[in-house]
């Protein structure tokens, strides 16, 4: 997931894949996404969270911080911006927003 989360387009589609992760019977209604993720593109991390928004926005899930962020060095040592935003790894956690039942939501519904 975290490669696409900078490719901004991609938002609705991940939000709808992780959906329909969460709801597929091979794993349980407590199930979780965890997400971790870079701002490799300092400019544009405000597009990059936008992804969290959506996910708030849409009601399904809840997008919580998982662990701290984790302090490392820049995947990309060349590119631009200051390389401690570019090496803090975020960790998010997505799960179903209401408690658990035995009747899990289908993304399958949506049209995406």
């Amino acid at each position: 997931m975290a490669d696409l989360l900078s490719y901004h387009r991609a938002h609705a589609s991940l939000l709808w894949s992780v959906k329909a992760l969460l709801a597929s019977p091979a794993v349980g209604p407590e199930a979780v996404a965890l997400v971790t993720f870079a701002h490799h593109r300092p400019h544009v991390a405000d597009r990059d969270r936008a992804f969290f928004d959506l996910v708030k926005t849409d009601g399904s899930l809840i997008a919580e911080t998982w662990l701290p962020p984790l302090q490392m060095e820049p995947m990309f040592p060349q590119d631009a911006g200051a390389a401690v935003i570019r090496g803090r790894v975020h960790r998010w956690c997505l799960r179903w927003c209401r408690p658990a039942t035995s009747e899990v939501p289908s993304p399958l519904n949506d049209h995406h």
